[in-house]
């Protein structure tokens, strides 16, 4: 689905729906070369599933890792019992050069995985200690093209799918700088035609104990490190000092990302210079070091320092920003606003830093090395005042905040917002043409978000937490990220709290509440919502009094409480109505429908939906009005109107598949089914079932097998 979806499908939409026993009831409204016609258009509308190719570029300037490259190629092809599942472990030290071993093999060996690859950086993702694998496990399902409709809330649910979708396929699953086995155990297939690769600095001694493969890698041994150094500053320096460049690597300590380090510097500003320069030069610095400290790591600090010191000012001066940036990556606007310059001065400084080795860089975004990050920091604490590593980091955190809400505003343009509008110099760079690609800088700036709210929230700048908070709420909306949601909520609740404004501590409450209501957890956000609701009588938001009490409607109906769900309701559209807000109208009709139909009140229900049909801004809201067609059509089925059904139903249907909206064109064929079946058109039933099949098989939905099921069952 690549349009928004502001409230997204009910409990009752994501579940299985019943089918009505078949009577034999005569009508039709519409000639069969058009359902004909509409089912061509439904099957065409399902693209192929696809191939998942998500491997990070492959790393130049690699030296070979033949041995330790035989040994993965080994154990990716080792015997495993029937059901079981080839795990490699690649473990090793800082700096070694895990990562680029595991995405160079994987890269090497793509053809034996026809069916695609996943990989999750779990640096990248890592926050406070942990990531969210319950969130890794939602992006590879997104990746094999399920839709977030389909995709279950809970780590044992989406375990449980991932599986199923992996049955049959050969697949590498690439887990990068991982830290615990409990990280890697739910992404592992049941599938010994897959193999899944983990990169980790520690032991990860269960994953051994259940049959996974251990891998070391070291450091480069000398004529590995030579072969390197040969790459980067020529053969002939290399085997002018062979002692020399023996020290160097000795100096290095065998790790690639110092001694590509120093390589950059003897073929960049000191290429006229030997080999045995640098030598001095470093070992110098490693004794001031080691007299300075008892600490270890004196031959590191040396190889950074000394190449920090060979920048230009300015270069020096962007290195230590970059170092304070909060999140695991950035892009060159991200970079910008750290360093205070333009979009073009800040490509330049990062290719010099890129040159001389200090950043990594991949297809559009760069990043550290884990101890480059940590020299870049230490540098910036040493040499910048506290006021000056404020100013950078606020920087920062105001980028994440501006882009976000205008992501914000690309997805709903017309929505409840309580942070102060964009000045117009702010809405230059960069901007959404669409809501698909905001959602898809979303998901790309994810760790960066989350990082730059925990930071607003640490350091107490709770304007721009709860701005950022209020700013991915509809994005979380649509990519269901359940737990970081709540996180996200919860700080944006506790910064809400200390500005003290009654109003948009409602509102982030209300939030929190809404990530309550999708982990299926209903009295934490009847809780919320009690307290939003009491904040939200001191202040002066009516709109925001009447959205509360629509989320507390959508708590009874999640309970299974339709009685209770109908009075909120009922109370909410008044509220809606007395403030002249016709969009919430139609969202109070609507919801009514489906509260008086989950009651058997079909009657009533079918008024409510004519109701919302008839307000529903049917260009600006077509997904909400497909929605609207799809739930009367049910309505009137269960009122026994067949031909209004069917009008209805079938008018969802195409107007779900022009907005790619297919979770929900699959809804209205079932329900279709269900008409065709209570006319006694049996090939009709099984027309409609086919082809609410082909969509859920498309979109990976559990529901695909009871279809298929139901399908074996119904008459030839």
């Amino acid at each position: 689905m690549t349009g928004p979806n502001p409230s997204g499908p009910s409990g009752a939409e994501r579940g299985t729906r019943q089918n009505h026993v078949v009577g034999s009831v005569d009508g039709t409204v519409v000639q069969a070369r058009d359902i004909a016609n509409l089912h061509l258009k439904v099957h065409e509308a399902v693209a192929t599933l696809p191939t998942p190719r998500q491997l990070p570029p492959a790393p130049s300037q690699f030296v070979n890792r033949n041995a330790e490259f035989a040994q993965l190629d080994g154990l990716a092809a080792s015997r495993v019992p029937v059901g079981g599942s080839r795990v490699v472990v690649l473990t090793g030290g800082h700096g070694v050069g895990k990562s680029a071993t595991g995405s160079r093999w994987a890269h090497a060996n793509s053809d034996r995985f026809v069916d695609g690859q996943l990989y999750a950086d779990f640096g990248a993702s890592r926050h406070r200690g942990g990531v969210g694998v319950s969130d890794v496990l939602a992006g590879f399902l997104r990746a094999l093209g399920l839709g977030d409709e389909v995709i279950p809330a809970g780590l044992a649910e989406r375990t449980a799918l991932f599986r199923s979708r992996l049955a049959g396929k050969r697949l590498l699953v690439l887990l990068d700088d991982v830290e615990q086995a409990a990280q890697v155990k739910p992404l592992i297939p049941a599938n010994s035609d897959c193999v899944v690769l983990v990169t980790t600095r520690a032991p990860l001694p269960e994953l051994v104990f259940d049959g996974a493969g251990v891998v070391r890698l070291a450091p480069l041994d000398g004529p590995s490190a030579d072969a390197l150094l040969r790459r980067l500053v020529g053969k002939a320096r290399v085997e002018a000092e062979p002692a020399a460049v023996v020290e160097l690597s000795r100096i290095c300590g065998g790790l690639p990302v110092a001694l590509r380090i120093c390589g950059a510097q003897l073929a960049g500003l000191h290429a006229d210079r030997p080999v045995s320069w640098l030598v001095a030069r470093l070992s110098d610095e490693e004794r001031r070091l080691r007299t300075l400290s008892r600490g270890e790591g004196h031959s590191l600090q040396a190889v950074f320092d000394d190449a920090y010191r060979s920048l230009g000012p300015e270069q020096a001066r962007s290195y230590r920003a970059l170092g304070l940036h909060p999140g695991p990556t950035f892009s060159v606007v991200a970079a910008a606003a750290g360093i205070g310059s333009s979009l073009a001065e800040a490509e330049d400084l990062l290719e010099d830093l890129f040159s001389a080795h200090l950043i990594e860089r991949g297809t559009s975004r760069f990043r550290f090395h884990d101890l480059l990050r940590a020299h870049a920091r230490r540098t910036a604490e040493r040499e910048e005042p506290a006021s000056n590593r404020d100013e950078v980091v606020h920087n920062i955190v105001s980028h994440y905040v501006s882009t976000a809400q205008r992501m914000d505003l690309a997805i709903i343009p017309d929505r409840l917002r309580f942070a102060p509008p964009l000045a117009a110099t702010e809405m230059e760079e960069p901007s959404f043409s669409s809501p698909a690609e905001g959602l898809a800088w979303f998901e790309i700036e994810r760790p960066n978000l989350l990082a730059a709210i925990q930071v607003a929230h640490e350091r107490e700048w709770d304007a721009e937490a709860w701005h950022l908070s209020e700013a991915m709420w509809i994005a979380y909306n649509n990519h269901k990220h359940f737990d970081e949601a709540r996180e996200v909520y919860a700080l944006g609740v506790h910064a809400a709290e200390r500005a003290g404004d009654p109003d948009v501590q409602a509102r982030m409450r209300q939030q929190l509440a809404r990530a309550h209501i999708d982990l299926l957890d209903f009295a934490a956000a009847e809780r919320e919502l009690n307290l939003a609701q009491e904040l939200a009588s001191h202040g002066s938001n009516p709109r925001l009094q009447a959205s509360i009490i629509e989320f507390m409607g959508l708590v009874h109906l999640g309970r299974g409480e339709p009685g209770d769900a109908v009075r909120t309701f009922r109370e909410s559209l008044s509220a809606f109505a007395a403030i002249g807000y016709t969009r919430g109208v139609v969202l109070q009709e609507y919801l009514l429908g489906r509260a008086l139909g989950a009651s058997g009140r079909h009657g009533e229900a079918v008024a409510h939906l004519r109701n919302a049909e008839l307000l529903v801004d049917r260009d600006a809201d077509a997904l909400t009005y497909g929605r609207i067609l799809t739930r009367l059509g049910q309505a009137l089925l269960d009122d026994e109107d067949l031909a209004g059904a069917s009008e209805s139903l079938v008018a969802a249907v195409d107007l779900m598949r022009r907005h790619d909206a297919l979770f929900y064109v699959a809804l209205a064929l079932e329900c279709l089914a269900d008409v065709r079946a209570r006319q006694g058109d049996m090939q009709g039933q099984r027309t409609e079932l086919e082809s609410a099949l082909a969509v859920h098989e498309a979109l990976g939905s559990a529901r695909a097998e009871e279809l298929s099921e139901l399908l074996r069952q119904l008459p030839a």
